[in-house]
């Protein structure tokens, strides 16, 4: 994201109610946490970093 030119901004009754995995403590994250949505039962809470050239160690901190 580079040069971001809108907000949306929603009223809470059309957002559905759901855990912030983000809250307590930046999600555990080293750099900018990026919490993934739900979809089913078996979806990734923290999706693959948008940069290719960034990973995670399994104790979610970033690496380049």
């Amino acid at each position: 994201l580079q040069n971001p030119m809108v907000i949306h901004v929603y009223h809470p009754y059309r957002q559905p109610d759901g855990v912030n995995h983000c809250a307590a403590v930046n999600g555990h994250c080293s750099h900018l946490c990026l919490p993934a949505p739900r979809i089913g039962p078996h979806s990734q809470v923290f999706p693959a970093p948008a940069r290719q050239d960034y990973g995670f160690y399994p104790t979610t901190s970033c690496v380049w």
